[in-house]
């Protein structure tokens, strides 16, 4: 870290603007959270870096639903995950003959449940590092 702070501030200051901007989402209270962005914003228009400036008026734009989540600690993460898996296996399904094949591929996908297909029970195990693992038991 040494070096870059001596061979490219430049790097170096935006390395610390991308960290500080992580950091306010790792607040302890809202209230913490809230003062952390204000200076973030403060800062991040001081240091003059084109691309984080436009990322701070964007931010600023969308405040009030940056606050809404830090406040409730609520994300669309897993909803957006789910939405992308279906849109992915759409696009692989083409030349499927009926849209019931692609529905059951739906749910094998996306379900942590245990589903009676054809006879046989069909098991997802959601784990990040696997990407589908399915156990057929008859």
């Amino acid at each position: 870290m040494e070096y870059l702070i001596k061979s490219n501030p430049k790097l170096y200051k935006m390395y610390l603007c991308k960290e500080r901007l992580r950091l306010i989402f790792k607040q302890d209270s809202y209230r913490l959270a809230v003062l952390a962005l204000g200076r973030w914003l403060l800062w991040t228009r001081r240091f003059g870096e084109p691309e984080f400036i436009a990322l701070a008026e964007k931010i600023t734009r969308n405040k009030k639903y940056i606050l809404a989540t830090l406040k409730h600690g609520l994300s669309t993460g897993k909803l957006e995950a789910t939405n992308n898996i279906i849109g992915t296996i759409i696009r692989r399904s083409f030349g499927f003959r009926n849209v019931d094949n692609l529905i059951a591929l739906i749910f094998i996908r996306t379900s942590e449940f245990l589903h009676l297909m054809d006879e046989h029970f069909f098991y997802y195990y959601n784990t990040p590092s696997k990407t589908m693992d399915i156990i057929f038991s008859i």
